[in-house]
């Protein structure tokens, strides 16, 4: 019997080894797809798009097809790389708005200040 944890781990296997060795990082490879369907488009896209409309495509192949497992190790896959931009993303945010944050005074307390006094 298969557990979720196995599906998981050959999909974790396949996006990081299998895939990752035949088209490169992942990351990459949809950002680079963006850039053409954006072109093609001539709509702003960016690589989570790709990944959800590739989810979509496995989706609809699974609606208007036979049953197939791989839609659904794919769409577990795209799903996963959607999530790691949004990591990054989230990450870069942190990291630029890192700098705009101004420490607050620390406000001076009534004791300390009768000690600075003596």
């Amino acid at each position: 019997m298969v557990s979720l944890k196995d599906i998981f781990e050959k999909i974790l296997a396949t996006v990081t080894q299998d895939r990752h060795k035949t088209h490169g990082d992942p990351i990459q490879q949809l950002s680079h797809t963006a850039s053409l369907w954006s072109a093609y488009l001539q709509v702003p896209l960016d690589g989570v798009d790709v990944a959800f409309m590739n989810q979509l495509q496995k989706m609809s192949r699974h609606k208007h097809g036979e049953l197939n497992v791989d839609d659904f190790d794919d769409n577990l896959g795209y799903g996963g790389i959607a999530a790691l931009f949004a990591y990054r993303q989230r990450a870069k945010e942190q990291a630029k708005n890192f700098g705009a944050f101004k420490p607050i005074a620390t406000p001076v307390i009534a004791e300390d200040a009768e000690d600075e006094v003596d």
